[in-house]
């Protein structure tokens, strides 16, 4: 980020409007030049989630927690399908 942070700041300044600017900022995150989310831990629909993300950005294994307590670790491959899910 440190090599590329300049070239997005003339980019983004260069911009004449807030659409332009917009349009730049989704540009550079759907390229991934700003990085992506490597990990994620929260509670979603009332489960308890740990998430661990590939370089790309997309889950490859969930650790969940449901409300009624019951656990699972899935395997999820490049698309999201679970290719192996392992319950107590």
């Amino acid at each position: 980020m440190s090599e590329t942070l300049p070239q997005f700041v003339r980019e983004y300044n260069a911009a004449r409007t807030d659409e332009e600017r917009q349009a730049i900022r989704m540009r550079w995150r759907s390229e991934g030049k700003f990085g992506r989310q490597r990990w994620m831990i929260g509670n979603r629909e009332g489960a308890s989630d740990v998430r661990l993300n590939d370089a790309a950005g997309h889950v490859r294994l969930l650790l969940r927690v449901e409300a009624s307590g019951k656990a699972r670790i899935d395997f999820l491959d490049e698309k999201g399908t679970v290719t192996k899910s392992v319950t107590p």
